[in-house]
């Protein structure tokens, strides 16, 4: 999925710090309304993955990108 950001702040991005965090769950609370609604889309047509930049590249680590 590509998107612009716009504001950082209420974005929730794989970084160093919550990468275990992130490796169990990705709160699903701490999603923007563009990620549930893109979640519930893959669902429905029946996919099992959806890679988003900021949640599966981590956003804090030159050697991940």
């Amino acid at each position: 999925l590509s998107h612009c950001w716009g504001s950082l702040d209420n974005l929730i991005r794989l970084t160093t710090e919550n990468l275990v965090l992130f490796h169990r769950e990705i709160p699903p609370a701490a999603l923007c309304k563009t990620f549930c609604g893109t979640i519930e889309i893959t669902k429905a047509l029946g996919l099992d993955f959806l890679w988003i930049d900021s949640s599966c590249t981590i956003q804090d680590d030159s050697e991940d990108w």
